[in-house]
C-alpha cells in the first residue's frame, strides 16, 4: 500500500465512529477506510480516535464486529512491530513451536526492528525474546538466531541508501569477507561432516543482505549451483530452513514472503497475523506467478466482510 494523497485523518476517525454509533454497523465503511491506508496512516487514525472519543479503537471495533473480520480489523490497528513481537510470542506458547513464524520474522527485520522487537516483546522482566528462543529451540538453528537478534548488523545511512537505489548493493558488500565466507561455504557443503553446520554458522553470521546475495551470487560461480540448493541438500532441520530463508529474503524478497504465505495458507495456524504483517500488493506478482492467484486464494478460503477486506488490502475490491 502507498500513502493516500488525499489521506484525511480527522474525516477518517470521524466515519469509522459513525459507522460503528449508528443501529447496525456500517462494514463497508470500515473496509473502505482501514482496507485503503498504510500502517503509518491506521496508527495516525488510532491515535486521534482515542483523543476525541476516550477509547480505543480496536475496543470499539470488538464490540461491534464478528469473528474473522473482527480479527482482522482489529490487527490492523496494531503497530507493526507489536504485532510482531505478538506473533513471536504466539509461536513459542504452548506445546510445540512454530518455527516457519520465527524464521520468517527474524529474518525478514532490519536491524532497527529487531532492536524495536525486542523492546516490545513481553512485559515480563524474567522473560526476553532471547530467553524464549533458547527455551523453545535448540543447536545450531537456536545459535544463528541469536546471533540475528543481536541486532548489530548496521542498517544502511540515507547517504547509502541514496547509492543504493542508484547503483545497487555493492557499497554494502565487504568483498574480503564474501570471498572468505564462499571459500568456507565451498569446502564444507563439498564434503559434508559433523563440523559442516558450525562453518555455515560461522559464515553467514554478521553478514547484512547484500553480503549474502553476494555470497549466492560468487558461490554459484564456484560450484555451478545456487546456496539455497546446496544448502537444501546438504543441511537438514530447522537450521537449513533457516540458511535457506536468508539467502532467498536477501536476493528476491518478494518471493520469501510470496511463500511465507502460500505456506500459511496451506498449513494452519497463524495466517492471519501473517496476512496484516506484509503488504499483499508487494507480492501479488510472485505469488500469482508462483502459485494459484492470490486473489482466488482469498475467495476460495474466506468468506464474507472478512474476503471483502483481504481483497480491498490486494486492490482487488
Amino acid at each position: 500500500l502507498k500513502p493516500n494523497p488525499n489521506f484525511d485523518v480527522n474525516a477518517d476517525v470521524e466515519a469509522l465512529c459513525k459507522s460503528m454509533r449508528c443501529w447496525g454497523t456500517d462494514e463497508e465503511t470500515i473496509i473502505k477506510i482501514l482496507g485503503k491506508r498504510t500502517s503509518e496512516e491506521r496508527l495516525q487514525i488510532v491515535s486521534l480516535y482515542k483523543q476525541k472519543y476516550g477509547r480505543e479503537l480496536a475496543h470499539d471495533l470488538d464490540g461491534d464486529l464478528r469473528g474473522h473480520f473482527r480479527d482482522c480489523t482489529i490487527l490492523l490497528t496494531e503497530d507493526p512491530i507489536y504485532l510482531m513481537a505478538k506473533s513471536l510470542y504466539y509461536a513459542m506458547k504452548g506445546v510445540g513451536t512454530n518455527e516457519n513464524t520465527i524464521i520468517e520474522i527474524v529474518v525478514g527485520c532490519t536491524t532497527e526492528e529487531i532492536n524495536k522487537l525486542k523492546q516490545s516483546y513481553i512485559y515480563d522482566p524474567k522473560r526476553t525474546l532471547e530467553t524464549d528462543i533458547r527455551t523453545e529451540t535448540t543447536g545450531y538453528f537456536c545459535k544463528m538466531l541469536l546471533q540475528l537478534l543481536k541486532g548489530d548488523i548496521p542498517d544502511p545511512t540515507p547517504e547509502q541508501l541514496r547509492t543504493i537505489q542508484h547503483k545497487g548493493g555493492d557499497v554494502m558488500v565487504n568483498q574480503k569477507e564474501v570471498a572468505a565466507a564462499v571459500k568456507q561455504i565451498v569446502e564444507a557443503l563439498a564434503n559434508p561432516k559433523n563440523s559442516t553446520n558450525s562453518v555455515l554458522l560461522n559464515a553467514f553470521q554478521h553478514k547484512n543482505v547484500w553480503e549474502i546475495a553476494a555470497m549466492d551470487k560468487e558461490y554459484k560461480k564456484a560450484s555451478g549451483k545456487g546456496l539455497i540448493s546446496a544448502i537444501s541438500e546438504a543441511v537438514e532441520g530447522e537450521f537449513g530452513t533457516l540458511l535457506m530463508a536468508m539467502v532467498q529474503h536477501a536476493v528476491d524478497r518478494p518471493k520469501f514472503y510470496s511463500e511465507a504465505l502460500y505456506q500459511s495458507m496451506v498449513g494452519q495456524g497463524t495466517r492471519d497475523f501473517l496476512l496484516m504483517r506484509i503488504d499483499l500488493l508487494d507480492i501479488k506478482e510472485t505469488f500469482d506467478k508462483d502459485h494459484k492467484g492470490l486473489a482466488e486464494w482469498i475467495k476460495g478460503e474466506t468468506s464474507g466482510h472478512y474476503e471483502q477486506l483481504l481483497l480491498t488490502l490486494l486492490n482487488e475490491s
